[in-house]
């Protein structure tokens, strides 16, 4: 938390660099079991990416996503994470189709995590297309 609060003071809260390293902080709290702290920052990160892609997909803006909707499933708010985890899905899948092939490998991670949580509400066709989708992706990888 320090080196975040450091570096908002160093770069403003805003800078893309500083934005990395709060998503970073928000996916610790996650992963450390507090989910309720990490939705938040989450959002505020969010939001930045949004106000900044101006309804233009980018791939932070879809790292936000994917992020925000990976918490909201481990906090079990099931309906809210597919919605992100979804709409991430699709912003990288465009990407990826308009040529930015680095973006396959986060494509296909956010294609499992949205299986992940598919599976927890029993959408199993929908888990089982989306888990297929990554395989693909990670077949194309290896090729």
């Amino acid at each position: 938390r320090r080196a975040l609060e450091a570096q908002e003071r160093t770069l403003g809260p805003d800078h893309p660099s500083t934005l990395a390293l709060k998503q970073n902080f928000a996916v610790f709290l996650r992963e450390s079991g507090r989910a309720e702290e990490a939705i938040p920052l989450l959002e505020e990160i969010l939001a930045t990416w949004r106000q900044r892609a101006k309804g233009e997909p980018t791939a932070n803006l879809s790292s936000a996503l994917t992020a925000l909707g990976t918490t909201l499933g481990a906090y079990g708010r099931h309906d809210e994470a597919i919605g992100y985890l979804a709409k991430s899905a699709e912003m990288r899948r465009r990407l990826v189709d308009e040529g930015d092939k680095n973006l396959e490998t986060p494509l296909a991670s956010t294609l499992k995590r949205l299986a992940d949580v598919y599976e927890q509400v029993g959408k199993e066709k929908q888990a089982v297309q989306a888990r297929a989708e990554a395989r693909a992706l990670e077949g194309e990888e290896n090729a």
